[in-house]
């Protein structure tokens, strides 16, 4: 019975740590998301078949994506596990 209390625990320690350590993540994605803003150049909404094409031209920019992305699709509970804004905080401290 003893060991069955020690590992809970030690189970209830790691994931305490783990939770710090994901709201720390989610503090940082969410600062660099506010910084980011819609491109000038989007030119949203889209009229014509010529004002397409030349966004799918733009979306070709790996930045360009992320920015729209990130700008029409806010989290309003946090990004999601794969959330394409993720990267940014590794992108920008570097």
């Amino acid at each position: 019975m003893v060991r069955i209390l020690n590992v809970l625990e030690e189970m209830k320690e790691t994931q305490r740590v783990h939770g710090g350590m994901l709201q720390s993540l989610l503090r940082k994605v969410n600062e660099h998301r506010e910084q980011l803003e819609m491109p000038n150049d989007a030119n949203l909404p889209l009229a014509t078949a010529g004002d397409f094409d030349a966004f799918e031209v733009k979306a070709q920019d790996a930045a360009f994506q992320t920015a729209i992305v990130c700008t029409l699709c806010p989290r309003k509970n946090g990004p999601l596990p794969l959330d394409p804004c993720s990267h940014l905080a590794a992108t920008r401290s570097a």
